[in-house]
């Protein structure tokens, strides 16, 4: 597991250490889910057609 700590710009963008990024193979225009579970927010790699992403959103319910 890598951790690494990350702040909020003024726009409230969160940039993704790029040790992060390379650890999962998230890379410029790579598309993300972003959810949260009381109070964390995860972001995990999808890819981009729509079945994928449906997927992973079916799978935050198991």
């Amino acid at each position: 597991m890598e951790m690494a700590m990350a702040r909020l710009d003024d726009k409230g963008r969160l940039v993704i250490p790029k040790k992060l990024r390379d650890s999962v193979g998230i890379s410029e225009n790579s598309a993300v889910l972003v959810y949260t579970f009381e109070k964390l927010v995860f972001v995990r790699k999808v890819e981009m057609d729509k079945e994928s992403v449906l997927e992973s959103i079916r799978r935050l319910g198991e």
